[in-house]
C-alpha cells in the first residue's frame, strides 16, 4: 500500500479512536448527574394548621402546574418515554403503591419545589424549582397540607433514565434537565405574601412566567413571547380585557389560539383579582423590545 494512502488510513482510524473514546468518557461523565447529591439546610417551617390552607394549596397547585404534571390526582404520569433521549415520568405523590408520600417531610419537600433537590438529596429532572424558589413559606406549606390530603393513587411510574442522547444533553447543558445544579440555593425566602388585587401579589404570582418568557419579562427565542408592554413584539396595543380572554381562553385579541406551550387552562382557574393583579404589575414593567408573537402565539 503506498505511504500516502496508509497515512490517510492510520488519520482515519486515530479521528475514530478519538471520536469513540471521547464519546464514551463524554456518555460516562453525562450520566453521573443522575447520582449527584447535594447537601440542603433544612429550613425551619411550620406546618400549616388554619382554615383554607387545604384550598389555597389546591388552588396553587392547580395555577402553578403542579397537576399538569403530576396529574390532577398527583398520581404521576410517563412525561417521556424515549430510550435514546430519557425515560422520564413526574412521580405519583400521594400515599398510595409506587407513592413518594411516605419519602417527604415537610423540610424535603421544601427542598424539592424550591431547590429542585429529592427526598434522597439527588437532583430532580426537570422539575422547575428555578421559576418556584421564590415561593412563600406559608405557601409551601399550604401545597404540602393540600398533597398530603389526597387520596391514595397506586400507580408505580416508571424510575428515571437517560439515555445516550440525554447524556449528552446533561453534559452539555445539565441547567436545562436539572434545574437544582444551577439554582442560587442561599436566597431568602419570604414567610408569607399578602394575597390581594396589586402589582405586589402580581408580582409574586408571575415568578412562575419568567421559565417561558425570560426573567425581564421580554421573552425567549423559540418559547414565551414578550410580555412587556412594548408597542410592537409586547402586550402594548392589548386591553385588560385582551389579556384576561388570553388568559382565561387561551386566545389572542385577533382570536388566534395561542401556542401549545401556554398553559393557559391552568391559568383559567384564577380569580379575577388574580388575573387583575398580574396585569397590574406587566404594566409597572419597563417595556422591553423583545421576542415577537407569531401567529400561533
Amino acid at each position: 500500500m503506498p505511504k500516502p494512502f496508509r497515512v490517510v488510513i492510520l488519520v482515519i482510524i486515530a479521528v475514530v479512536l478519538i471520536v469513540v473514546l471521547g464519546g464514551g468518557t463524554a456518555f460516562l461523565l453525562g450520566g453521573r448527574i443522575l447520582s449527584r447529591t447535594l447537601d440542603i439546610p433544612d429550613e425551619q417551617l411550620s406546618a400549616a394548621t388554619s382554615p383554607g390552607t387545604v384550598t389555597r394549596g389546591a388552588h396553587l397547585a392547580t395555577i402553578w402546574g403542579c397537576t399538569d404534571c403530576h396529574t390532577a390526582n398527583l398520581g404521576g404520569q410517563v412525561l417521556i418515554d424515549e430510550p435514546r433521549f430519557a425515560r422520564l415520568a413526574a412521580p405519583n405523590l400521594t400515599a398510595g403503591i409506587g407513592g413518594l408520600t411516605a419519602q417527604y417531610a415537610l423540610t424535603t419537600f421544601e427542598k424539592a419545589i424550591r431547590h429542585g433537590v429529592g427526598w434522597n438529596g439527588r437532583l430532580l429532572m426537570v422539575m422547575p424549582s428555578m421559576d418556584y424558589q421564590h415561593i412563600t413559606d406559608e405557601d409551601i406549606a399550604a401545597l404540602f397540607a393540600y398533597l398530603k390530603s389526597m387520596p391514595p393513587v397506586d400507580n408505580d411510574v416508571v424510575a428515571r433514565e437517560l439515555g445516550p442522547m440525554g447524556r449528552f444533553a446533561s453534559l452539555m447543558s445539565s441547567a436545562e434537565l436539572f434545574p437544582g445544579s444551577a439554582i442560587q440555593h442561599d436566597i431568602v425566602h419570604l414567610d408569607r405574601v399578602e394575597v390581594g388585587m396589586t402589582a405586589e401579589y402580581g408580582g409574586y404570582l408571575a415568578g412562575i412566567c419568567g421559565g417561558c418568557h425570560g426573567k425581564d419579562y421580554a421573552g425567549r427565542d423559540g418559547n414565551g413571547p414578550n410580555l412587556t408592554r412594548d408597542p410592537d413584539t409586547g402586550l402594548g396595543g392589548w386591553s385588560y380585557d385582551d389579556f384576561a380572554r388570553a388568559v382565561r381562553q387561551g386566545r389572542r385579541p385577533d382570536g388566534a389560539v395561542l401556542d401549545s406551550a401556554m398553559p393557559w387552562y391552568a391559568f383559567s382557574t384564577m380569580t379575577e383579582d388574580e388575573i387583575e393583579a398580574l396585569w397590574m404589575y406587566l404594566e409597572r414593567i419597563e417595556p422591553k423590545p423583545g421576542v415577537a408573537r407569531t401567529g400561533s402565539q
